[in-house]
């Protein structure tokens, strides 16, 4: 506890695609990720099924067999546990829906922030 070992790195995420699958009855998304600084921990390319109003992760090291689900309207949250520290790591809110003009018109997008350590 003296002397901890610190490791900062930043990413940055992009989505390249996000294509309709009618067989896995969702959008399909294929990221991108970046490191901007530190080393790269995630793959540079991975992907994911948005379905409802849950995310399943098919790779990199957020991957899960189980979907994640949440409510996806402005403001709301999701993430809190018992053990949540004060400064909310790993809440995630919901900060707009539909806020994109430049989005894929008739298509929900979603703007989320999360701080995911201290």
């Amino acid at each position: 506890m003296a002397h901890p070992i610190v490791k900062r790195w930043t990413t940055e995420e992009t989505i390249v695609s996000a294509v309709p699958d009618a067989k896995l009855k969702g959008t399909l998304v294929t990221l991108r990720t970046r490191a901007l600084e530190g080393i790269q921990r995630e793959p540079p390319e991975s992907r994911l099924l948005v379905r409802d109003n849950c995310i399943y992760v098919f790779d990199g090291s957020d991957a899960e067999l189980r979907g994640l689900c949440f409510p996806m309207a402005a403001g709301k949250t999701w993430g809190r546990v018992p053990t949540t520290s004060p400064a909310q790591e790993y809440v995630w809110r919901v900060r707009a829906v539909n806020a994109d003009p430049y989005g894929v018109p008739q298509v929900n997008t979603f703007h989320l922030s999360a701080h995911e350590s201290s």
